[in-house]
């Protein structure tokens, strides 16, 4: 058996023995739990990490670095102050999309032609919540662009792109998100990468999809259909 006891059967001593089989049993079963409980709390005290909570409500999950100066992330992402002020991403650019935190710091509001929205922050506020400094200086909100086949970003890309730039130009970094990092966000980290890199649709496509990380990019038709023709825009002038 597995207490490594083998059991005779004796008519006359049955009930003995099971009594010292299950006394035996006990025995084994209650040093098998001390020890891996022992076990167990070296293995915590030893190897459990000391972290300051800033990937706590992230999970662990990062944006991905497109390129120097660009991340493709998600709401979640976008929605913690301690995440972005670790990666020192001062530009955000939200897709259909609006972080719960906006409307907690100083600012100032601008409203483009295009409708999308432009916020621009009182430098040096602090979130109560987490006690670490708001990095974000700016943010460009494109309301209303659902992934629904029907949102279209065909008339605020020019603009996004120029927003973009400004924080390239000023050794910024920008986080594009929207719900989770897959379609409205990734369209428009493709098309700065056509205009950035100066490369094709298809190639700036696999450029982005090699690197978000474990996540499979995935633009609606209608979004890609749109990146086509911009393409066509590019090449025209």
């Amino acid at each position: 058996t597995s207490t490594g006891y083998h059991v005779v059967q004796y008519r006359g001593n049955q009930n003995i023995q099971s009594n010292q089989i299950r006394s035996n049993h006990s025995l084994f079963n209650q040093n098998n739990v001390s020890s891996t409980a022992d076990r167990k709390k070296k293995v915590s005290a030893k190897v459990k990490p000391e972290i300051d909570g800033c990937f706590a409500e992230v999970h662990g999950s990062l944006p991905s670095r497109i390129l120097k100066h660009l991340y493709l992330g998600s709401l979640t992402h976008a929605s913690s102050i301690p995440l972005l002020s670790r990666l020192k991403i001062d530009y955000i650019v939200s897709v259909g999309e609006r972080v719960s935190w906006c409307e907690l710091f100083k600012h100032q509001k601008e409203v483009h032609k295009s409708g999308s929205e432009i916020i621009t922050f009182v430098e040096g506020q602090v979130d109560e919540n987490s006690g670490y400094e708001l990095n974000v200086k700016k943010m460009l909100i494109l309301p209303n662009i659902n992934d629904d086949g029907i949102g279209t970003l065909i008339t605020t890309i020019d603009h996004t792109l120029d927003f973009i730039n400004d924080c390239y130009e000023n050794n910024g970094r920008a986080l594009v998100h929207c719900q989770v990092g897959v379609s409205r966000s990734a369209t428009v980290c493709i098309g700065e990468v056509m205009k950035r890199l100066k490369l094709s649709l298809a190639r700036a496509y696999m450029y982005v999809r090699v690197r978000r990380l474990n996540v499979i990019i995935q633009p609606n038709l209608k979004l890609m259909y749109e990146l086509f023709k911009w393409e066509e825009y590019l090449l025209a002038k």
